[in-house]
């Protein structure tokens, strides 16, 4: 299995054969798990976001790994950006870290409930732009969340909404974190 250019081995600890038409062995093929196929999928946008931007984003070191935190979508909105004391900022979804990523504008996006019980993400004018589904979404747009939906923004940051998960406990994962709607 390769993950960010390099060859890792699978976590599950199993392989199975490969085989040509006629049935003879090529060969051992790693037999990822779910872990193995999301560190694959974040190593990949982690190139993406390299290729993107340029020089500036090879001098950005990925985070080898970031425990999930839970939000609780709560209210009319949530500001998701980085704590400012000197600007009075203190967004209720606060990605200041540790590890801080870089791309995380102060005020990067904001989550907005509408009017029929759903909820639908802003970008106010990031400086490094708001994706959903991997589809950007342009400045003062609102782009309505399903549940599973998948929000990325900075550098390695991504935020998948879930509906009606509670106090359930969160599954250790790289940088990403899980919001929670209470409503559904």
């Amino acid at each position: 299995m390769y993950v960010g250019g390099k060859q890792a081995r699978p976590d599950s600890g199993s392989s199975y054969s490969v085989l040509d038409p006629k049935g003879y062995s090529l060969g051992q093929a790693g037999l990822g798990n779910r872990k193995d196929i999301r560190n694959a999928v974040e190593a990949a946008r982690w190139e993406r976001v390299q290729a993107v931007t340029g020089p500036e984003g090879a001098a950005v070191t990925f985070p080898a790994y970031y425990a999930e935190r839970r939000f609780q979508l709560v209210g009319n909105q949530m500001r998701i950006g980085r704590r400012s004391v000197s600007r009075g900022l203190a967004p209720e979804i606060d990605l200041t870290g540790p590890p801080a990523d870089p791309g995380i504008s102060r005020l990067h996006a904001v989550l907005i409930a509408t009017q029929d019980g759903n909820w639908a993400v802003l970008d106010p004018g990031s400086a490094n732009g708001t994706l959903v589904n991997g589809s950007e979404i342009g400045v003062g747009d609102q782009m309505p969340l399903r549940d599973g939906d998948r929000i990325n923004l900075g550098a390695w940051t991504a935020i998948t909404v879930h509906r009606g998960l509670g106090n359930s406990q969160p599954v250790g994962a790289r940088r990403r974190v899980t919001t929670d709607d209470p409503r559904h």
